[in-house]
């Protein structure tokens, strides 16, 4: 038996069949997870619908329901995975994607080695590394590079799409190469994974915002972990004290944002 409970399929209704006329839909999916829906297409970024690994460190348990039974997808155009971390490239989430929809899967090469574990056809696989450029529909996908010590293979990934432009981070710690990203695109919103010990401590979190000089800045990852999450009172304590040059959403899950190139 699972150890969490699953949403029944009214948010997943809700994800498939909202248009996006104009700008950008964004989705919390709880922990990493994110869909973004953009005029033309429907992109699932880091996607995790597992409950608690079985190899997870004594104390840690998933603190938040399911919000998508995976074998109930039907649209994707592309499935996006920073790094092979099982909460951002789980099988049992990817396989139904792709029995169900004809996604195509992007990744870094660690990231591809699971999803052709899984059983996905490697000609679906898109094997990505910092500078490549893909299109999904009327998104515009660019790979970035990332620094995460548990995973030497990450990548970051920059969206632009409906005039808007999306930096989502993985599980990348504060490092120069943001800066780089920061000058060579203008960010309207920097998705950068907050919690500790594993994520970006509140100052960090706010020190690799300022790198990339975002318009605002949305932390996430700080739900998922019992025991591994990010105090969110602390985290504006510190933003408050820093007088931040930018805007700051927080978005639980099965939250939706709505973003215009002048909003």
């Amino acid at each position: 038996m699972s150890d969490v409970l699953t949403w029944d399929r009214s948010f997943l209704d809700e994800v498939e069949g909202t248009a996006s006329p104009a700008g950008l839909l964004l989705w919390a999916l709880g922990g990493p997870g994110f869909a973004l829906r953009t005029r033309t297409a429907l992109l699932w970024i880091d996607p995790y619908f597992g409950g608690t690994p079985p190899d997870a460190p004594a104390g840690l348990h998933r603190a938040l329901a399911i919000p998508i039974d995976p074998t109930l997808i039907r649209r994707a155009d592309a499935v996006l995975s920073t790094h092979a971390h099982i909460d951002h490239c789980h099988d049992a989430t990817l396989l139904p994607l792709s029995q169900h929809t004809g996604a195509r899967f992007i990744g870094p090469a660690t990231s591809a080695a699971v999803m052709r574990a899984a059983g996905i056809a490697p000609e679906r696989i898109d094997q990505v590394a910092a500078g490549d450029r893909l299109v999904v529909g009327d998104a515009e996908i660019i790979t970035c590079g990332a620094h995460d010590p548990a995973e030497a293979g990450a990548v970051s990934f920059i969206i632009r799409s409906g005039g808007c432009t999306l930096f989502f981070a993985g599980d990348t710690q504060d490092t120069p190469l943001l800066e780089a990203v920061g000058a060579s695109y203008t960010i309207d919103l920097a998705l950068l994974a907050y919690g500790e010990p594993w994520y970006l401590s509140a100052e960090n979190l706010l020190q690799a915002a300022r790198r990339l000089r975002p318009r605002r800045l949305l932390p996430f990852h700080w739900d998922i972990w019992r025991g591994f999450s990010g105090n969110l009172g602390r985290f504006f304590s510190v933003y408050a004290a820093q007088a931040c040059p930018f805007g700051v959403h927080i978005l639980q899950m099965g939250d939706c944002l709505r973003l215009t190139a002048d909003s």
